[in-house]
Formats: structure tokens, sequence, C-alpha cells
């Protein structure tokens, strides 16, 4: 499967080994957990391999994808992810949102008292314009919401949980995001509602730090040019979007090493609409306005 080159895994045994006996029992338990629901979903008698594939997620998920984003061979799509051990088979319907596209986005909780930055009205909103958040829609955005988003392992301070939550958002953001271009995903929208500095600012988000250098990689290692579309709920476009860019940009330019002949970022258009409060929120409007732009 995917570590079938293991030069830069080769010491996988013992990351595993470090994290299981480095970090707190409820980090590890959250692991487990997500591996175990979604080895469900793997054939039985490839039971064993498939847990070696999730295990080798957490240990090594960023050199799997350095490894799959430098084999750029002439005339790839998407498609070869899954013949290319990118992305086992088993694995790819996981990452992939049932609805016409797929949505990233940051700064939504449940927590949210002005009722605008909460997760339902996101999925809400997300429903008015036929698009799926990756995360917790999907099978595997549903997985670690079931493990409480790895918050125990965020939490936890050991060197191995830091990199086992690195590891795991570099490959699942790329897994994300090789989905959309799968499905050949027009527009790809993020909706942001994270200030760019301060308390939990935009650039320590999974949107920011692994979802849009995915954008930049996945643009090249396939030749997808999506349109990125972002949502601004601050009303900060200015702001946030050329940042956006910026890091799909350093995505792109892992692959510039390899192939002299790649000339620049392939994303067909960026746009932003701004939905500063109070007098904007992800309604029936928003999406209508969204819509329109997908029709562009």
């Amino acid at each position: 499967m995917i570590l079938e080159d293991e030069e830069k895994c080769e010491e996988m045994a013992n990351v595993r080994r470090r994290f299981l006996e480095q970090a707190s029992a409820e980090c590890v338990n959250q692991v487990h957990g997500f591996i175990t629901e979604v080895a469900s979903k793997c054939l039985h008698d490839d039971a064993p391999t498939c847990q070696d594939f999730l295990w080798s997620i957490f240990t090594c998920g960023e050199h799997m994808v350095s490894r799959a984003t430098h084999r750029k061979r002439h005339g790839d799509t998407a498609e070869n992810a899954r013949s290319d051990t990118i992305i086992p088979d088993w694995y790819a319907p996981l990452i992939q949102a049932s609805k016409s596209g797929a949505l990233l986005w940051a700064g939504f909780w449940d927590g949210d008292e002005s009722g605008r930055g909460t997760l339902q009205a996101l999925e809400e909103f997300a429903r008015m314009v036929d698009h799926d958040p990756v995360h917790p829609n999907t099978y595997i955005g549903r997985a670690v919401r079931n493990q409480d988003d790895f918050q125990s392992c965020f939490k936890d301070g050991s060197k191995p949980a830091k990199r086992a939550m690195h590891h795991f958002w570099t490959y699942t953001s790329f897994a994300f995001v090789t989905g959309m271009a799968m499905k050949d995903q027009r527009c790809v929208i993020a909706v942001v509602n994270k200030p760019m500095e301060g308390e939990r600012p935009l650039q320590d988000s999974v949107l920011a730090l692994y979802e849009a250098p995915s954008i930049g990689a996945a643009a090249h290692r396939f030749g997808w040019r999506p349109q990125l579309l972002v949502i601004d709920l601050l009303g900060t476009c200015s702001e946030t979007t050329p940042f956006l860019v910026e890091n799909a940009m350093e995505g792109w330019q892992r692959m510039k090493y390899s192939y002299s002949h790649v000339s620049g970022l392939r994303l067909d258009k960026v746009d932003c609409i701004p939905c500063p409060p109070p007098g904007c929120s992800l309604n029936q409007e928003l999406a209508n306005q969204v819509t329109a732009r997908l029709k562009q």
C-alpha cells in the first residue's frame, strides 16, 4: 500500500511506540477509537493492513503526502490517486462529500453566543448551497468528531502527541482536497470566522496550516484548477483572502523544486464575500449570493 517506500518511515514502529508510551491515555484512547471506527469500513480480511495504514497516517502522514505529491506524471488526474496508492480504494469514499461539493471552514463552535458562528449555523448554510463541510459531514469527519476532534491530543503537551496531530492533519487535509479534485469540484468554498490576530487566530487553524496548502499541492499534482471563494464573517476579506492564497502557494511551491516547468499556482479565480456582524449572517440571502457566484 502507501508504505511500499519506507525510506522516510523506516522508524514508524518506533514513532508509534513513543506515542503510545509518552502521549496521555486520553489522547491514545481517542486515536485508538478513530482507528477502530474507520477500520470497520475495511474488508474483514484486510483489516490488519487497513489498521497499519491508519496508524501510518498518525506516524508519517507528512511523508506520505510528500511522497505522493512528488510523483507527478504527465497526464495525472485526481482519479489516479487511487491507483497510485495515495488513497486506498476503501478509504476514498470516506473522504468525499455526498452533496455537489465539499466546504472548508475555520472558527465555528457550538459555544458561540451570537449564534452566527455555531456549527449548526454552518451546517444549515452548507445545505443551502448544496455543500457538505468536510468535517464533520464526511465519514472521516464524523469519525474525528466522535473522538472530540482529538482535543485530548491537542491539549497534550508531549512531542509525540503534537507530531501525531501534525501528521494526521497533513494527510487528512490532502485527502479531503483530493476528494474534491476526484469529483472535479470547480469551486472551493472556505467560510472563515477567525481574526488574523489574538486568541485562536486564523494562522493557527487547520484551514490555514493544512487545508489551504493542500489546495495548492493538489492543484499542481492533479492539474486541478478550482476557484477559491472565501466567505469572511468578520468582513476582513482584504486580510484573510491574500493570507489563504499565500498558504495555498506554499503547498504549490513544494512542487517547483522538483518540476522546473511549473510557472504559477493554478487557481482559476479567487473571490471573497464579506459578511461582517451584526447585519450579515449565514442566511438564505448570503446563500443566494454564493449560488450566484458559483454559476458565474
